[in-house]
């Protein structure tokens, strides 16, 4: 990235702007009030990574794993259960197309582009902040509210994902010694407090654990102690704030974890999984199991929040497995070729996102999947970058 030098910043800011012009369109605008939105953004989603492929080349690697994601796809629709619900081919493709988008990215052939990229990744939320408070002024569009919205109504969970793959981005360069990067990781973790979101919060908390030993050195620490009675004054009330308000979602009256009705929801779906045979109702089928799960009229889900039933319920057992080891070996291949530091770093990263997908919509909301790509993509050139240079 670019932010730990400002030559550099100015001397890039048109693809650094373009950069977060083009992110806010696919992660920043929300498509719920706008009817086939969401198909216009997953299709821009798509189309970018594909001129991107014709102008800096295709990454040969990843070209196995695509394929593997499209034949578990295509052979869990032809020998699905065919007694669960219908579903069109056209819905079918559009669930197709929308989780290929991570495979599709991964395709680019890597290069110095993820720099600037990646500085207009890090830089979004704060536009998207800038952006919800200008319509909260003129629209009277709740930001700070239980309703937050972020960006052009962004919810406040997805605006959270966005954040901790933000804040994922800004460890790992903390990590190489730009402590630059520890301003904005501060920054980003006041805006995913601000969001409310558990998940996202308490999957950060693992990789920023690995920077608490440059606490210790001299210069950080004078910095902290100058900065110090502003950071107590302006921080305490709002930081106990959230704390208290955080502390009211994650705990029940009886002490209990509150999961917001996930667990009406799991359950819902897991017994909708019963009799399913081993190739799952096809992908894209769990919208229409239910119009939603919904207990004391306060939770709707349409989908299970957690990925491995979704998946389990749209490819069954066997193409739920084949679907997650795919993106293991992904994972992994970022994982080989990286120095011992990054390699905790991921560790600590892969865990975060194993808690996202074991809660959240991981891998079939946008603002997961794409800067996942854009994770694996920057940490895989910058390694085998460094490693050739030691050669």
């Amino acid at each position: 990235m670019y932010l730990d030098n400002i030559n550099s910043l100015i001397k890039y800011r048109t693809n650094i702007f373009f950069s977060i012009i083009i992110l806010f369109l696919i992660l920043g605008i929300s498509a719920r009030y706008t009817h086939g939105a969401h198909n216009i953004q997953k299709i821009l989603a798509l189309i970018i990574p594909i001129c991107m492929v014709i102008k800096f080349g295709l990454e040969s690697g990843y070209i196995k794993h695509f394929i593997i994601y499209l034949t578990t796809v295509f052979l869990c629709y032809i020998f699905s259960d065919q007694n669960y619900v219908d579903i069109s081919p056209l819905t079918f493709l559009r669930a197709v197309l929308g989780f290929g988008i991570l495979y599709v990215i991964m395709l680019v052939k890597n290069g110095t582009y993820l720099r600037s990229l990646t500085t207009g990744l890090v830089l979004l939320p704060l536009f998207m902040v800038l952006i919800s408070s200008t319509c909260h002024f003129l629209f009277n569009i709740s930001v700070t509210s239980g309703g937050n919205r972020y960006g052009a109504g962004i919810s406040s969970a997805h605006f959270a994902f966005l954040t901790y793959f933000v804040i994922l981005f800004l460890v790992y360069e903390s990590l190489l010694k730009k402590r630059v990067y520890l301003f904005f990781i501060a920054v980003t973790l006041m805006m995913m407090l601000l969001s409310g979101s558990r998940g996202p919060l308490l999957a950060a908390l693992l990789p920023i654990a690995l920077l608490l030993p440059f606490l210790k050195l001299r210069d950080i620490q004078r910095k902290i102690i100058l900065t110090s009675p502003l950071i107590i004054i302006v921080g305490s009330k709002l930081i106990l704030s959230m704390v208290e308000r955080s502390k009211m979602t994650t705990f029940d009256s009886d002490g209990g974890l509150n999961l917001s009705g996930r667990e009406y929801a799991w359950s819902y779906f897991l017994e909708k999984i019963e009799g399913l045979n081993l190739f799952g109702g096809k992908l894209g089928s769990i919208t229409k199991v239910t119009e939603g799960v919904k207990e004391y009229n306060l939770y709707v889900f349409t989908v299970p929040h957690n990925e491995f039933i979704r998946f389990y319920m749209e490819l069954g057992i066997i193409g739920c497995s084949l679907f997650f080891l795919n993106i293991i070996f992904i994972m992994s291949k970022t994982y080989r070729i990286s120095s011992s530091t990054t390699r905790k770093f991921l560790v600590t990263s892969f865990i975060g996102m194993f808690i996202l997908t074991l809660f959240d919509n991981s891998l079939s909301t946008l603002q997961s999947s794409v800067p996942f790509a854009l994770l694996l993509k920057y940490i895989h050139f910058n390694e085998k970058l460094r490693h050739e240079e030691k050669i």
